[in-house]
């Protein structure tokens, strides 16, 4: 996901180190500063009902709608009986994720704290195994940890259906959601074939819920994102 200006411009941000104190933690507060400015590429995606667009201008709408908002919640759930994951992010900078449920971490920057079975294990690229892990996870978590918008670039034509009002797990009611589906199966990589994927967009088009079915080396797969409290503050809070 692209980094600009503006980007530093949004965000309020706010990083306590641990200076002269061990016991002070180190935490990241954020939000988007003023009101959402609808990036030019939703504007001009021209959703209607009935309307096609391209894969390669939605995901641009995507990421510069998330870049904009600059933090937000996010729930991933995988299929009925997967784990559910609740995100909390800021794609500012510095950046900063934390999570909670079936897998948690904390990411603030260029430090990473990873929960294992013996506790939380703070990132480390010459300690332990699993802070070496602590730390490729640092590096390697940018904005498409939110939404992967990679592979929409090449998945063809998209439809926009009527608006509709949906229920998300933790974000309340969106009324008026569009829903704009991949209007044929594609193939992301060579394992992986994507046969239904939904994006629904708010009012404002910023993205709220993404819906995916697909085979994985003949597996079948199903995963949902939902996306809330877009542009609130938000504090992560490394461990202790």
């Amino acid at each position: 996901m692209r980094r600009t200006v503006a980007v530093l411009a949004l965000a309020l941000l706010t990083v306590a180190g641990c200076t002269g104190e061990d016991d002070e933690p180190v935490t990241l507060t954020a939000q988007r500063d003023g009101a959402y400015q609808q990036p030019a590429s939703c504007a001009g995606l021209g959703v209607e009902a009935g309307a096609r667009v391209r894969g390669a201008d939605l995901a641009t709408c995507i990421d510069d709608s998330l870049e904009a908002h600059v933090t937000g919640r996010q729930t991933l759930s995988a299929g009925q009986d997967g784990g559910v994951v609740n995100v909390t992010y800021s794609l500012g900078d510095p950046k900063g994720y934390e999570s909670g449920g079936s897998q948690d971490f904390v990411v603030i920057g260029d430090q990473a704290w990873l929960q294992t079975e013996d506790g939380w294990v703070e990132s480390d690229p010459d300690g332990e195994k699993e802070q070496q892990m602590a730390a490729q996870l640092a590096d390697s978590l940018t904005g498409d940890f939110v939404v992967d918008t990679v592979s929409l670039a090449d998945s063809g034509t998209w439809r926009v259906g009527r608006p509709q009002t949906i229920e998300l797990r933790q974000g309340g009611t969106v009324q008026d959601a569009w829903p704009v589906s991949v209007t044929a199966p594609y193939a992301p990589d060579d394992l992986t074939r994507v046969t239904r994927h939904v994006v629904w967009l708010d009012r404002t088009l910023s993205p709220v819920k993404i819906e995916l079915d697909a085979t994985v080396d003949g597996s079948a797969a199903q995963s949902t994102a939902e996306m809330y409290a877009l542009g609130e503050q938000i504090t992560i809070t490394a461990p202790q």
